[in-house]
């Protein structure tokens, strides 16, 4: 049974899966109160579903980029679970997991999938993605950068000058709502449910990587240009 914790953005999710099945999950906006710590909702679910600690077979971590407190937070509670009952610790990129909440059943062959985390002051992470050659997860296309909204702007006009088509995935509302920014018509936007970064996708995610050493594993963060 994989315990999977993403606190990596302003959206906290934790989840239990076993055997490729979600036995259960948790997601809230987090505001740094005490009893809504990750702590707390993993204790909870272990109690609902019945399960001791020593069920589980593994620990995964969303290891950013995102929020500098709440990536580090995330990795500091999956490390101290991982290191103590001695469990396989694997990391997913957070633009990982938000590629991975659009079904891939939505994707037609040579459209791009385009994973944004609002990273603060009128900045937002990108990540862009397309289907792998089994057709059943996302691969990474280019390295995340760094943009404002008017650059994001001009960033999709060129792929829509180059007739492709995409979706927008992710933390969109805060780019959405603004002045400098425009969604050129060649982009789908995601429905809010399949926006969101879930940590069942993180635990189904960490099964495709190898464990990492959680001594030794360190948040992924972007860097300004």
């Amino acid at each position: 049974m994989i315990l999977a914790l993403d606190t990596s953005t302003h959206v906290w999710s934790v989840a239990l899966v076993e055997g490729g099945k979600v036995l259960g999950e948790c997601s809230w906006v987090s505001n740094y109160q005490a009893r809504l710590s990750p702590t707390t909702i993993i204790a909870h679910l272990l109690s609902v579903y019945d399960k001791p600690m020593s069920a589980l077979t593994g620990v995964a971590v969303a290891q950013g980029p995102g929020s500098f407190t709440g990536v580090r937070l995330g990795m500091a509670v999956a490390k101290g679970i991982a290191l103590a009952c001695q469990l396989p610790f694997y990391v997913v990129s957070t633009l990982d997991i938000v590629a991975h909440g659009l079904p891939t059943m939505f994707i037609q062959k040579g459209q791009l999938i385009y994973a944004v985390l609002a990273a603060g002051r009128g900045r937002f992470i990108l990540g862009e993605y397309k289907l792998a050659n089994s057709a059943s997860c996302y691969e990474s296309v280019k390295q995340p950068v760094l943009l404002a909204a008017h650059e994001l702007t001009h960033y999709f006009q060129q792929t829509e000058l180059s007739g492709q088509s995409a979706w927008l995935v992710g933390e969109v509302d805060e780019l959405l709502t603004d002045e400098e920014f425009s969604l050129p018509q060649n982009i789908k936007l995601a429905p809010p449910t399949l926006r969101l970064h879930r940590a069942a996708t993180l635990a189904l995610l960490a099964l495709m990587h190898e464990p990492q050493d959680p001594i030794t594993a360190v948040p992924f963060y972007i860097k300004e240009p």
